[in-house]
C-alpha cells in the first residue's frame, strides 16, 4: 500500500500504469501530505502503509529523521542530482514545481522585481498576491528560513504583509487576479499557470540567476524501514524513476523531471538561474508552520 499525498486525478494514472506495465501490485491511498506524514509519525514501526508519495520532500525528511524510511539503492539516487534525495539516501525525487512569477501582460519586462526580496519595496504596495496557505508556499518559505535565517525571514514576511500583499486561498486564484487585472504580480507553483483550463497569463522566472526567488518544490517518495513487501515496494520506486517512466511522467503531471537527462515538456517555463540548494534546506517545515501562525498567515 502507498500513501500518495498528489491529487487523486492525477496520481491514480500513475498507479494504472505500474500495474499495466509491470503486472505488480499497489494500493494507493489519497490525502494531504503533511496529514499522511503525521500519521505515520504517530504509527511510528506500527504502521501498515509500504510507501509514502509526499508532493512536499519535507514530509520526507522528518519521517528519514525518525527511522522511519530505509535507505534506497545507489543505482536510484545516483540517477538524481544530490539536492533531489535525502541526505541519508532514505528518499528520492520524482519530480518538481517551479515557484514563479504570473506577471499582469500591462507589466514590461524592465520594471520586474529583480530578486524575491524586491517584493517587499514599496513599488509593489498592493499589487502582489502570494497564498499563504499553499503547501508550495510553506515549502518555498521553509528554504528561505535555512538560507536567509529566522530573523531575516520574518521581518521579510513581514514586510509583504504590511505592502499590502493582498491573500488568496490556492495559486489558481492568484492567477486568474492577474488576469483580470486585480495584482500585477502573483507568486505562484507552475501548475497553476499550465493546467489546460488556467487563465492566459505570462510566467517568468526571477530575473536575477541563482537568487531565492527561483526555487524547484519537490515531490518524492520513501520505503517504510522494514516493511513486509520491501521487493515489492522497491520494484514501485525502481519503476517510478526509471528515465522512460520520468519521461512520460513528466507530460503527464505537467512537472519538471528530476532525474538526469530527462528533458522538461516544452510548454513549460525554461528554468533559467534556479537557486541550488541542498535537501535539508526543504525538509524543515513544522517551525516554518509555526512561524507563518505567529504572523498571522495561517
Amino acid at each position: 500500500m502507498i500513501d500518495c499525498g498528489g491529487r487523486e486525478a492525477e496520481w491514480g494514472p500513475v498507479f494504472a500504469r505500474f500495474r499495466a506495465e509491470t503486472g505488480g501490485s499497489i494500493e494507493p491511498h489519497f490525502g494531504a501530505s503533511p496529514e499522511l506524514a503525521e500519521r505515520w509519525l504517530r504509527a511510528g514501526e506500527g504502521n501498515a502503509s509500504d510507501l509514502i508519495l509526499a508532493e512536499e520532500a519535507g514530509w520526507l525528511g522528518a519521517l528519514s529523521d525518525q527511522n522511519l524510511l530505509e535507505a534506497l539503492p545507489a543505482s536510484i539516487l545516483e540517477a538524481v542530482e544530490p539536492q533531489f534525495h535525502g541526505a541519508l539516501g532514505r528518499w528520492v525525487g520524482i519530480s518538481g514545481r517551479a515557484r514563479l512569477l504570473v506577471v499582469s501582460p500591462e507589466l514590461p519586462a524592465e520594471a520586474l522585481p529583480q530578486t524575491l526580496e524586491d517584493l517587499a519595496t514599496p513599488t509593489w504596495n498592493g499589487k502582489l498576491g502570494w497564498a499563504p496557505a499553499s503547501l508550495d508556499f510553506e515549502a518555498h518559505v521553509s528554504v528561505l528560513r535555512n538560507v536567509w535565517g529566522e530573523a531575516k525571514t520574518q521581518a521579510w514576511l513581514k514586510g509583504l504583509r504590511e505592502n499590502g500583499a493582498r491573500s488568496y486561498p490556492d495559486d489558481r486564484a492568484q492567477v486568474e487576479a492577474v488576469a483580470r487585472g486585480e495584482i500585477q504580480l502573483g507568486w505562484v507553483s507552475h501548475p497553476s499557470v499550465f493546467a489546460p483550463d488556467a487563465a492566459p497569463v505570462r510566467a517568468v522566472c526571477v530575473p536575477t540567476a541563482g537568487d531565492l526567488g527561483n526555487v524547484l518544490i519537490v515531490s518524492g517518495v520513501g520505503l517504510r524501514a522494514h516493511g513486509p513487501r520491501r521487493a515489492a515496494a522497491l520494484a514501485f520506486v525502481t519503476w517510478l524513476t526509471s528515465e522512460p517512466t520520468q519521461a512520460w511522467l513528466a507530460q503527464a503531471i505537467r512537472e519538471y523531471p528530476v532525474r538526469r537527462g530527462v528533458a522538461a515538456p516544452p510548454e513549460l517555463t525554461p528554468l533559467t538561474g534556479t537557486a541550488e540548494i541542498e535537501a535539508r534546506q526543504l525538509v524543515d517545515l513544522q517551525p516554518t508552520r509555526a512561524l507563518l501562525e505567529q504572523l498571522g498567515l495561517r
